[in-house]
């Protein structure tokens, strides 16, 4: 069996990210739960973990990602820039494997039959954008960083001569849409996402319309919060309009502490079952650490906001004990 056999849910949205990207079989490798493309010289994923059961439903985890630097053993020197970069991040994070030293864009998501409408319209689009963002700004990092790309090749086609026509999907897809202002403005689920605030947040304030801002416990210093801010009048410099999300914690750090934090946390992410969406990445916002998404125009649905706040929310919760136990720990030493 293989992931073209459609036998659960999670395999039938890979299949439709697949046909997404209109990939060619020349340029795929298959394995059983998933496939690689080289659209260019990067190698891209795709794959579904088998399903996870509880109370009679299967929640699936489906990833995307796609390679981007070498490390060489100087990875730790790259930190800082990569974590910045990720300030302007759609749906991706930067992720770093250490069993073969390379840094990856990484996006996953939690699939179940309750959030399957709209999670199968979010996912490819999801891994159009990874597969722009990699290679439009792998090739300027890595000069800047003095990197080297982590170019690969198909086993059987060898290294691509041209780019697939889907990394122009930018310019096609997301940027005309961008122009316009943005699909959630004025948009009537702000008031169900308000429903959602009362049971998650400690505090919040919504115009209704076009912006919501949040606070969650930070047991570290219970005198802080953590904020979570969700607006439509903060476009993506390359993306347009759409939606940006923020979640800062109450950290002032050095861009070099900051880095690693943030590197750490979309490491525990990509690594760990937390079921909050990882949509968007944990990065340096200017002098502190925050989890940032951006859900361009082109993606637009009814009950996004909403569901995305949600698992913004769970975030808060989960990075709360995270740091407490951090702190309990250093206090015992």
């Amino acid at each position: 069996m293989g992931w073209r056999d459609k036998s659960d849910l999670g395999l039938e949205v890979i299949e439709k990210a697949h046909d997404t990207l209109k990939i060619t079989n020349q340029w795929r490798t298959d394995q059983a739960r998933g496939y690689t493309w080289w659209a260019s010289d990067f190698a891209f994923r795709v794959w579904a973990e088998e399903g996870f059961y509880h109370n009679a439903t299967a929640t699936y985890r489906l990833h995307i990602e796609t390679d981007l630097l070498r490390g060489r053993g100087k990875a730790h020197q790259f930190e800082v820039a990569l974590e910045k970069e990720m300030d302007s991040s759609s749906m991706s994070a930067v992720v770093y494997d250490h069993t073969d030293d390379t840094y990856r864009l990484h996006c996953s998501v939690f699939l179940n039959s309750d959030n399957a409408e709209w999670l199968s319209k979010l996912f490819p689009a999801a891994a159009v954008l990874q597969l722009s963002e990699a290679n439009s700004i792998v090739h300027d990092l890595a000069r800047v960083l003095h990197a080297t790309p982590a170019v690969s090749e198909h086993p059987q086609s060898g290294m691509r001569r041209e780019p697939d026509p889907m990394l122009h999907a930018l310019d096609q897809w997301f940027k005309p849409l961008g122009q316009k202002p943005s699909h959630w403005l004025g948009a009537a689920e702000w008031r169900d996402m308000e429903r959602y605030m009362e049971r998650q947040a400690v505090t919040f304030e919504c115009d209704h319309q076009s912006v919501l801002r949040a606070t969650f416990d930070w047991r570290v210093n219970p005198n802080l919060s953590q904020v979570l801010e969700c607006t439509c009048h903060e476009p993506h410099p390359i993306l347009g309009n759409g939606l940006h999300l923020t979640l800062t914690l109450p950290l002032e750090l050095a861009p070099e502490p900051c880095a690693h934090l943030a590197l750490q946390l979309n490491q525990h992410e990509r690594h760990e079952w937390k079921r909050s969406h990882m949509i968007g990445s944990w990065c340096v916002h200017g002098t502190q650490l925050a989890f940032r998404a951006f859900l361009p125009n082109t993606v637009y649905q009814h009950d996004l906001l909403p569901q995305i706040a949600l698992t913004m929310a769970l975030r808060a919760q989960w990075v709360d004990e995270y740091f407490l136990e951090l702190y309990t720990a250093a206090q015992h030493h």
